[in-house]
């Protein structure tokens, strides 16, 4: 019996809407740089792509093009506005140097190499010229723990156990300075409509021919929806088991779990070899917590795989317990857990 654990982050949420004009025309209006003197303030409208964990520029239609799956990039969480100063003036605890790719919309350090850009080639610098703060203590409303890719050279989330994803390998590597980003809070009783947890490459130990991903979202009626896919690359047929612990800041912990079965060449041919899941169904709990779910929540998934089908129950078991027991050990800054709400779906496959 094989097992993987993966964690994914969940911002905090706000609607807050940035004053910025929509569309590439002025959006390069408004970041390049003027002739006559060095430009000076701050910028709206950058946030935490919850797929790649990148710092992308939100402020346009267009939302560049994100290294997770080649599409754009997905706003979650804080609305930051860092600052910006063409001058680069000596400030203590402050790195310039950091610029808009016009590619891929990400902020990327632009030093005698440009990284790697997920639309090819080194990231392309445009407009301002940002200056990131890397004090040992966070300024009031500024979130820590963002990152320099020494790969990719894009700023990243690196506050939890996973690191998104990296175009110039599987995640990102953190190195240099721990940066703290100003950002706005939510305004008064304005909360998100969702929430988003996946997991977008889960592969299991040497020797397992498998491979899967899946995706939990969470909405404020209550709604919850679960998917997965899974994929028997080999000869032999595996069942599997896959397992969500979702860690609200209430200390509140909702579990989803399913499993099933997919088969190897030798019986699924070369057609027949995926699993695929989808259900959906409300839960009031959710609805009840989601204020605690928005203000913070952090999840982590657990999944399992056994070549023999009665190992699906202990599976199971074990996919439950070890997302549990991440979520209890990932949970710094939260309440203890309270209580655990499993999440029951029509069609779980167990």
């Amino acid at each position: 019996m094989k097992t993987i654990v993966h964690g994914a982050f969940a911002g905090r949420p706000s609607r807050r809407q940035a004053l910025v004009a929509s569309g590439l025309a002025l959006l390069a209006c408004t970041c390049l740089r003027g002739t006559a003197s060095a430009a000076v303030g701050d910028q709206e409208s950058w946030r935490f792509c919850d797929k790649c964990f990148e710092l992308f520029f939100d402020g346009s239609g267009v939302k560049g093009k994100c290294p997770a799956d080649g599409g754009g990039h997905t706003s979650q969480g804080f609305a930051f506005f860092p600052h910006y100063d063409d001058s680069e003036p000596s400030a203590p605890n402050v790195q310039y140097g950091w610029h808009f790719c016009s590619k891929c919309f990400a902020m990327f350090y632009n030093g005698s190499t440009r990284g790697h850009c997920p639309s090819g080639g080194p990231h392309s610098a445009q407009g301002f010229d940002f200056g990131l703060n890397y004090a040992a203590s966070a300024p009031p409303s500024s979130q820590t723990q963002w990152r320099f890719c020494q790969q990719c050279f894009a700023l990243f989330y690196d506050g939890g156990p996973t690191k998104g994803r990296c175009p110039a390998g599987k995640t990102h590597i953190a190195q240099g300075f721990v940066f703290n980003l100003p950002y706005h809070a939510p305004a008064p009783g304005s909360l998100t409509d969702l929430l988003r947890y996946d997991e977008l490459a889960i592969t299991f130990a040497s020797g397992i021919a498998a491979n899967a991903n899946s995706h939990v979202r969470l909405h404020s009626d209550g709604t919850v929806e679960f998917t997965s896919h899974f994929h028997d690359s080999g000869a032999q047929d595996y069942v599997y088991s896959i397992s969500w612990a979702i860690y609200a800041s209430d200390g509140t912990v909702f579990t989803l779990q399913h499993g099933g079965k997919i088969k190897g060449h030798l019986t699924g041919g070369q057609s027949d070899r995926d699993s695929n899941y989808s259900e959906q169904t409300v839960y009031d709990q959710v609805r009840t917590h989601w204020p605690a779910l928005v203000r913070g929540s952090k999840s982590h998934m657990s999944a399992h795989v056994s070549g023999s089908l009665g190992g699906l129950l202990d599976t199971t078991k074990e996919a439950l317990e070890g997302a549990l027991k991440a979520a209890t050990i990932y949970s710094e800054g939260f309440e203890t857990v309270k209580a655990v709400y499993n999440i029951p779906f029509l069609h779980n496959g167990l």
